[in-house]
């Protein structure tokens, strides 16, 4: 099971939503357009900003036991406080040390879509031949 997200970020959460639309442009300049995807792609940046030494090694050891995007976690939006399974959108973590044991560093989260796969049923028919 997943582990949770307990690090509070700074106040401004912007939420990022994307889609992936494939255009195609002809010869005569009119253009086909159509979706990759089902769903868009939301995430949010996380800032922390003037964080102590401390928390900065908490969220350090956090980030690398998730081997970066490698594995998800679940993490509650403190805007619409709900709780939503996610990972990280990048394999790097930047820490600046602003000043004597503060920090400063952000991350880029994605919500992770879970995809199921159902069985195909498939008809068989038997064709006689007579």
């Amino acid at each position: 099971m997943p582990e949770t997200f307990s690090f509070i970020p700074d106040n401004s959460i912007p939420q990022n939503i994307e889609f992936n639309t494939l255009v195609s442009e002809f010869e005569n300049g009119a253009e086909q357009r159509r979706s990759k995807r089902d769903n868009s792609k939301i995430g949010w940046t996380l800032s922390f900003i003037l964080r102590p030494k401390t928390e900065m090694e908490s969220f350090k050891n956090f980030f690398n036991a998730r081997k970066g995007k490698l594995e998800s976690f679940y993490w509650t939006n403190p805007d619409d406080n709900t709780t939503r399974l996610v990972r990280f959108d990048e394999d790097k973590l930047e820490i600046k040390r602003l000043r004597y044991d503060l920090y400063s560093y952000s991350v880029k989260i994605i919500e992770v879509i879970q995809c199921y796969r159902r069985k195909k049923q498939r008809n068989i028919r038997v064709l006689q031949f007579v």
